[in-house]
């Protein structure tokens, strides 16, 4: 998995939220032709196929979309808590290489001054 940028991640995830917004919208248009002109039958009466074949159509097609970027929301998701739980692993592992970096320069000024202490004959 690569790591990604951040703002682009999150610019991704604006994108998709702002399109799965406006398809919600022409689904929620969609169904509303279609309860209207189910409500009136006499409406559909006028060159019925075309007018009762489209909308359902669109609405079939939106639905598949949606379902298309709900799965990509999802693994959008997934990456990111992937990463953040990779970031929290590094920061772990940096904060035990410094705490190991200072014990072992601790170790070694003391042996260094009972060094310096010996050789200079200070015991």
């Amino acid at each position: 998995m690569t790591l990604q940028d951040p703002q682009n991640g999150q610019d991704n995830l604006a994108q998709i939220l702002k399109e799965y917004g406006h398809a919600m919208i022409r689904v929620g248009q969609l169904e509303k032709e279609l309860a209207l002109a189910n409500q009136h039958p006499q409406l559909q009466k006028q060159d019925d196929s075309p007018v009762k074949v489209q909308p359902q159509k669109e609405v079939m097609d939106l639905e598949l979309k949606l379902q298309g970027r709900e799965q990509e929301l999802v693994a959008l998701r997934l990456q990111l808590e992937t990463t953040q739980a990779e970031l929290t692993d590094t920061k772990n592992k940096l904060k035990l290489a410094a705490e190991g970096n200072y014990i072992r320069h601790r170790k070694n000024k003391e042996k260094r001054s009972g060094l310096k202490r010996l050789l200079m004959g200070r015991d």
